[in-house]
């Protein structure tokens, strides 16, 4: 029924049937020196708001929710006061919380191995549910339903199962996830900027980040990637704005198949093209980082571009650089570029003066603006070379071959040009 129905002290306990309080709300210890407790271990019970303890004023009450099956259709969950005389317990060890809206809880809980199964499912439905408090105990934790589950806390609850929806995890300096493996199976997506301490992708959808659409870094300790996909933003290609998982431990290449899914946003959660990308310069970009790779292979992964605005021939693949794991895009075949010739790669402007071309020298520039790159003799570039006034500048060649599609090597007049010796 509606309004608010409170129990000072005593106690609930469903057992079975339903208890329907869902255009109310259940306010548990709401006197002073007085305990309040719902207690499900079975049935339904549908609360539009639980407040616990219930008293606003400073004063020595508890409010108690303790289940251990069942299922509790939720709209609310809150405290009147954070005082320490007035306490809230939270002991969930089974049954199911479905979230009937949005709602967040700056409660702390304890997810316990019994008198339940040890196991309590977070079923979102298409809400936005928040967990401000900090989530602890051995016990394990479900995330179903399409919505978006957030914990903002270091953790330290036994471990989580995405299997639909969204998690996202926002707590950086300690693992917002508990202290076991998050699991992110088909249908659930991990998200946010926070750390877990250890994470198995089998089937689901990582996404770093504030949301899935958001550029962010995501810190992991062992990672177990079996197959799923990893959903990778880049905002700007020569910024550093792109999606990052640091990991802290081993990162596991298991069997299977892994998806990596790029998609070009023009700003913060907005798709669209992506800044400063340039199909003939060619990319190797750092997207997942570990204290080892194991068990890498090349065919485990597959690059799908289909969200990246930019697209223009590129190919795109996967590989390891130490313990990294990189992006590499190489341009296309066809694809040239004006290098302009630049002697010190230091100072990233045009330098009409003395050099060496070489195998490893960054003596070249993409269209004439910074940073500098090396000759790349698989292309057919245009090299152009500027002679200063008062100068007749000497180029020392030292790679073997360089095959291009035209030197041009315009003066400023008829009496200034360039040297070319060396051995290549």
């Amino acid at each position: 029924s509606a309004g608010a129905h409170s129990l000072s002290t005593g106690a609930i306990n469903l057992e079975g049937g339903t208890l329907d309080l869902a255009n109310g709300n259940l306010l548990l210890g709401n006197r002073s020196n007085t305990m309040g407790i719902l207690s499900i271990n079975a049935g339904t019970a549908l609360v539009g708001r639980l407040r616990l303890p219930a008293d606003s004023a400073d004063l020595n009450c508890t409010g108690t929710l303790q289940m251990a099956g069942g299922v509790l259709y939720l709209g609310g969950l809150e405290s009147a006061t954070k005082t320490t005389a007035a306490r809230s317990n939270l002991w969930l060890s089974g049954g199911t919380i479905r979230a009937l809206t949005n709602f967040n809880s700056t409660l702390n809980m304890e997810l316990l191995n019994s008198p339940g199964p040890g196991v309590v499912t977070f079923d979102i439905w298409t809400n936005t549910v928040q967990l401000s408090g900090v989530v602890s105990g051995p016990g394990k934790l479900i995330k179903t339903g399409d919505g978006t589950l957030t914990l903002h806390q270091a953790n330290l609850f036994g471990g989580a199962t995405i299997s639909s929806g969204v998690m996202i995890v926002e707590y950086g300096a300690g693992s917002g996830s508990g202290t076991g493996y998050l699991a992110v199976a088909t249908g659930g997506t991990l998200a946010g900027t926070g750390r877990v301490s250890a994470l198995n992708l089998g089937g689901g959808i990582l996404a770093p980040g504030g949301d899935l659409d958001y550029v962010g870094t995501l810190t992991a300790g062992i990672m177990n990637w079996t197959n799923g996909v990893y959903r990778w933003n880049v905002q700007n290609f020569s910024g550093g704005i792109w999606d990052r998982v640091l990991g802290t431990g081993a990162l596991t290449i298991a069997s299977g198949i892994v998806t990596v899914k790029v998609v070009s946003t023009s700003g913060a959660g907005m798709s669209g093209v992506a800044d400063n990308y340039d199909v003939s310069a060619g990319y190797t970009t750092t997207i997942a980082s570990a204290s080892s790779i194991v068990g890498f292979d090349a065919n485990k992964f597959v690059v799908d571009i289909s969200d990246f605005a930019n697209d223009e021939g590129a190919t795109w693949s996967i590989s390891t650089l130490g313990t990294n794991l990189v992006l590499v895009v190489t341009p296309p075949v066809s694809s040239s570029r004006l290098v302009y010739w630049d002697s010190n790669a230091t100072i990233g402007s045009l330098q009409p003066t003395n050099g060496v071309w070489g195998e490893t020298s960054n003596t070249w520039m993409v269209g004439g603006v910074a940073p500098n790159v090396i000759w790349d003799n698989s292309r057919n570039d245009k090299a152009l070379f500027t002679a200063g006034a008062n100068a007749t500048p000497t180029v020392r060649v030292d790679i073997a071959s360089a095959t291009n599609s035209g030197i041009y090597m315009p003066t400023l007049n008829n009496t200034h040009s360039f040297v070319i010796n060396g051995t290549g």
